[in-house]
């Protein structure tokens, strides 16, 4: 697992791969659910190119305001000597329900297709995501 700041309480792992985890984690300060993604970068990979354009992107990713984009609270960039890594953490509103993919995993492993009313909604929405 990585090291994580002392304000950030990972409590249920929602997803894990080789190189990244997704966690439903508590924020200690502010008493509230938080979505934390974090992705480990081998330290040869963390060249300060790779720190600098994670830095901009997360910053960006600050100024997105919109209903169905998760509000990003947070990132940290953290050395973790372990495991000889670097983990590069976003921290977002948590928001409860199953993800999209989750939603179509589901629905095709059934066997089945959702509605054309539900399909056209779901597209509509995240096209209207896309665009802003």
């Amino acid at each position: 697992m990585s090291i994580q700041p002392p304000q950030y309480e990972l409590q249920q792992c929602i997803e894990r791969e080789a190189d990244h985890e997704t966690w439903k984690a508590f924020h200690m300060q502010q008493r509230r659910y938080v979505t934390v993604r974090i992705v480990h970068v081998n330290e040869q990979n963390a060249t300060a190119d790779v720190v600098r354009r994670f830095q901009q992107e997360a910053q960006k990713l600050f100024v997105l305001q919109h209903p169905i984009i998760a509000q990003v609270r947070d990132y940290q960039i953290l050395h973790n000597p372990a495991t000889a890594s670097t983990d590069f953490w976003i921290v977002t509103e948590y928001v409860e329900g199953i993800s999209l993919a989750a939603y179509l995993l589901m629905v095709t492993q059934q066997g089945s297709v959702p509605p054309p009313a539900e399909v056209v909604r779901l597209l509509a929405t995240v096209g209207n995501a896309l665009d802003y």
